[in-house]
C-alpha cells in the first residue's frame, strides 16, 4: 500500500509535460516569429513568445506546447 501511495505522488517524467523550461535548438531561422527547433532529437513548429527572429542555432527556452507547436523565448545574445 505505501509503495503505491509513492508511486502516485511522483512527478511526470515522460511526455509533453516536461517540456516547459527545456532548452531547444532553432533548426531554421524565424520569419515573422515563427520557424522549428530541436529538441529531444526532434523537429517542432515553434512561434516566437517574445517576437524576436532567433537565427539557426540559437538556443532558446520552451514556454508552453499548443498542439503540435512550441512557443519559445529566446536566450539573450551576449554584447560583444
Amino acid at each position: 500500500m505505501g509503495l503505491l501511495l509513492r508511486i502516485r505522488r511522483k512527478h511526470i517524467t515522460t511526455g509533453t509535460e516536461t517540456f516547459p523550461g527545456k532548452v531547444a535548438v532553432v533548426s531554421d531561422d524565424f520569419v515573422d516569429g515563427r520557424g522549428r527547433v530541436q529538441l529531444n532529437g526532434a523537429l517542432w513548429s515553434a512561434t516566437s513568445d517574445d517576437n524576436s527572429s532567433p537565427q539557426r542555432g540559437d538556443k532558446v527556452t520552451v514556454v508552453d506546447i499548443q498542439g503540435l507547436k512550441l512557443k519559445i523565448t529566446s536566450h539573450k545574445r551576449p554584447e560583444n
